[in-house]
């Protein structure tokens, strides 16, 4: 069966949650998705879920941000059900450069923890280069990062 990519919906949470967190788990992140979430990334335009067989596959999460100067779509979550499946993710990047395209926004970027090696693979694939930055984060006050149970 061919695998579909579509927007992201608000009925997607659920089944999303479960990929969040096993690619949290895997990749030592704090889950993402939470109902919040999931309606802001809905509205962004460049958010996709992977759908094969009717059941979900993966998703992407990204938004566009304006610096000032040009619009940059930013990639902050690219999640699937097998960690090897690089395929999908392809076909989710593939969505985004479109969305990207159609909005005008030239610049892409993406994060991906460096232990996911299938993510990278796909990026890399898809003409993504990685650039010599370091990535800093602080936490403040009680914000610690989280586990979903």
């Amino acid at each position: 069966m061919a695998t579909i990519i579509r927007p992201l919906e608000t009925e997607d949470l659920q089944v999303l949650t479960t990929i969040d967190d096993a690619y949290a788990r895997a990749n030592k992140l704090e889950p993402m998705l939470t109902p919040g979430c999931l309606s802001f990334y809905r509205r962004s335009g460049h958010a996709f879920v992977a759908v094969e067989d009717g059941k979900a596959r993966g998703f992407l999460l990204a938004h566009a941000v304006w610096d000032g100067s040009r619009p940059v779509v930013r990639v902050t979550r690219v999640a699937v059900r097998e960690s090897a499946d690089v395929v999908t993710r392809e076909l989710l990047l593939e969505a985004l450069t479109k969305s990207a395209y159609d909005a005008a926004a030239y610049d892409i970027i993406a994060e991906s923890p460096l232990t996911d090696a299938g993510g990278i693979c796909a990026l890399e694939t898809k003409g993504y280069q990685a650039v010599p930055v370091r990535l800093f984060r602080r936490v403040l006050g009680s914000g610690v990062l989280k586990q979903r149970s």
